[in-house]
């Protein structure tokens, strides 16, 4: 039986120093789910990240407004972003 690191090898790597980290995210909290922890070690370490969301998620809460879930959203991704020590 073949086990799943023979199909999708993968190891884990050190974080880069004296970097900084540009992070794209479709959608708003896609980079608080998908690499909070990974996150939270860069700020630790003091590595700037900076993070671009691509959509103003405007269509996802439908019994609201379009402008009204857009102001959620960029009030949740403001606490969400100073949490993780993100620009």
């Amino acid at each position: 039986m073949l086990m799943e690191n023979d199909l999708i090898p993968f190891s884990t790597t050190t974080i880069p120093q004296g970097k900084k980290w540009l992070i794209f995210a479709p959608h708003a909290d896609d980079e608080t789910f998908g690499m909070a922890g990974l996150l939270l070690l860069a700020k630790k370490e003091n590595i700037q990240c900076f993070l671009v969301i691509v959509t103003d998620g405007g269509q996802g809460i439908h019994h609201l407004n379009s402008q009204e879930t857009v102001n959620i959203r960029i009030n949740e991704a403001k606490n969400a972003t100073k949490l993780l020590g993100i620009n």
